[in-house]
């Protein structure tokens, strides 16, 4: 009776353990405020014009702003920002997963409002309704607020790097 009792616990132990684990999803988060975090590895806007790194205890992610998470290991969060900077996310709680339709964008310029700036030029964004007729897109920021700006303020980052990729890789074939 005893080794059935703690052969039930033990499967119980493990079925929860799974479906925690289970519950994570790769993809795109937006960063919300009071997320912890730490940079492990920078990436390549993280160096001065001089091919000096900043102190990578300096270098900051906005609230807004959003990154790949990729992997969990240990109960930590591992992703990359657009431009290859690796950090390391102690939870989910203060992260937000983007919306199913969307891309990221480069913000060219400064999101304001009545209050003030809300995100910064040079931010990777959440960009989501594309409006044709109006030449405007909504951006996604912290806490599921939507700002309608003109889509000459963005930079879709796929379309970026391939046009301004075109003039300098070489592409080789893998052996």
């Amino acid at each position: 009776m005893k080794s059935t009792i703690l052969i039930l616990v033990v499967l119980l132990f493990c079925s929860i353990n799974i479906e925690a684990q289970s519950t994570f999803q790769q993809g795109w988060y937006i960063v919300e405020k009071g997320a912890i975090y730490g940079v492990y590895a920078p990436g390549s806007l993280d160096f001065s014009k001089k091919g000096k790194q900043d102190d990578i205890n300096e270098l900051t992610i906005g609230v807004g702003e959003v990154v790949f998470i990729w992997e969990q290991s240990n109960g930590l969060y591992i992703g990359n920002e657009w431009f290859g900077r690796i950090s390391i996310f102690k939870s989910l709680d203060k992260l937000t997963k983007a919306p199913e339709t969307g891309k990221i964008a480069y913000l060219e310029k400064d999101i304001d409002d009545l209050e003030g700036k809300v995100m910064s030029a040079g931010s990777a964004v959440w960009v989501t309704d594309f409006n044709t007729a109006t030449k405007t897109v909504k951006v996604v920021l912290a806490g599921g607020k939507k700002y309608e700006i003109p889509a000459t303020d963005i930079t879709l980052l796929a379309s970026y790097i391939v046009r301004e990729g075109q003039s300098f890789i070489q592409y080789k074939k893998a052996n």
